[in-house]
């Protein structure tokens, strides 16, 4: 994001937003939420985290750069998964918009989109920025299912024993 001081003076922003699930941890309590073994808890562990970082005006020019002279093909291969993470990397200007959005490592012929990820998640410092940023709600709700899993493992080992 571009933003211009009373001057006139050009400061950059990163905007970030992260889908839960936050952690590799969280996927399996994910999935219990999604099942039902939460009740009233889903809506809030289901709930994104925004937040923005400043850029120097250097290395967001260097990310301008790379972006306004590597033209990715905008019909990129096809790929599929099970595991993995999806990156989704928005570009806005007035009225003009680009969003691409790719699994894993970035397609052939989007090198460059691959390079401004990299340097644009290095500078998010995403996971104190997810942890601050949780509400207390959220990580009481994380404990409850986290607690009320282990249960339901312990139970099922004891079955399985009888």
């Amino acid at each position: 994001m571009e933003e211009h001081d009373p001057e006139g003076h050009a400061k950059y922003f990163l905007v970030c937003q992260k889908e839960p699930p936050f952690n590799t941890e969280e996927i399996v309590l994910i999935a219990g939420a999604r099942e039902g073994f939460v009740d009233d808890r889903h809506d809030e562990l289901m709930k994104s985290i925004s937040w923005q970082r400043e850029v120097p005006a250097a290395e967001a020019n260097e990310i301008l750069d790379i972006l306004q002279h590597q033209i990715a093909s905008i019909v990129p291969e096809a790929t599929i998964g099970l595991d993995g993470t999806i990156y989704e990397l928005l570009i806005e200007r007035g009225f003009s918009k680009v969003q691409s959005t790719w699994w894993c490592d970035p397609p052939l012929g989007w090198k460059g989109l691959g390079e401004v990820a990299r340097r644009v998640l290095s500078r998010t410092a995403s996971i104190s920025a997810l942890e601050s940023l949780q509400t207390n709600n959220r990580k009481q709700s994380i404990k409850h299912l986290k607690d009320k899993l282990d249960e339901l493992h312990a139970r099922r080992k004891r079955e399985m024993r009888n």
